[in-house]
């Protein structure tokens, strides 16, 4: 269902998940941010059920600014903010330009590293209608002397949903309270749900963390948020 294509991003050569259902569209397209581990089974499994769902899907691969990195901890820590918004903006382009989707209506979403990436998605790329933030973390950080997602939260103009577990510490209750607060203050539309006793990485069934109930209940809503925002 899912194939792999690859666009040239900052002189290099991007990998991209691609997946449009079956039938005539047009259908709402959605970016994909992974988490730290990459285009992992995890990241795959979520792009196919996304395209089961009726989504056209991009995953893009932004660890392909880092090819000679040992492992997913010393790509992620030498992948800037830049690189990852050039990554998205290009990845957006060819995802409404796919003859079956209609570009009027992307939402972007996201796990660990990807949930803070939605923050910046939602902020840097023009058009997005809606966002979804998994247990994204480091979004107060500064990384690489650019400006923190936290300074970016006045540019987002659509919804945001976010599900975050309790006992994380990254984002932490504190951050997510935070979050939440600035973006009222901003006015910015948004639901935020935190499941008691969960941990980070809640929804991938390859961690110890993983859980099933909170996992189950976080897709109906996601899907249901999806839906309304992206009709």
């Amino acid at each position: 269902m899912l194939e792999s294509v690859f666009l040239e991003v900052d002189h290099s050569p991007m990998e991209m998940l691609v997946g449009v259902p079956e039938g005539a569209g047009p259908f709402p397209g959605l970016l994909l941010s992974h988490h730290r581990y990459g285009l992992s089974p995890f990241t795959y499994a979520t792009a196919e059920r996304l395209v089961q769902e009726g989504f056209a899907v991009v995953a893009p691969n932004h660890y392909h600014h880092t090819p000679d990195a040992p492992d997913d901890t010393v790509a992620k820590d030498g992948m800037t903010d830049e690189h990852c918004i050039n990554d998205m903006l290009e990845a957006v382009i060819y995802l409404r330009n796919l003859p079956k989707v209609n570009p009027a209506a992307t939402g972007i979403l996201g796990h660990c590293m990807g949930g803070r990436g939605t923050l910046m998605g939602a902020a840097n790329v023009p058009g997005i209608r809606c966002g979804i933030v998994y247990y994204g973390g480091g979004v107060m950080t500064s990384r690489h002397n650019a400006p923190s997602v936290w300074s970016q939260l006045g540019a987002i103009g659509c919804p945001i949903a976010g599900f975050f577990g309790g006992d994380d510490k990254n984002p932490s209750p504190e951050d997510v309270r935070m979050i939440s607060q600035t973006f009222t203050q901003l006015g910015v539309e948004h639901t935020f749900k935190t499941y008691p006793g969960v941990g980070h990485g809640f929804m991938d069934p390859g961690t110890a963390k993983y859980d099933e109930a909170a996992t189950k209940d976080a897709w109906s809503l996601s899907l249901a948020f999806l839906r309304t925002h992206l009709a």
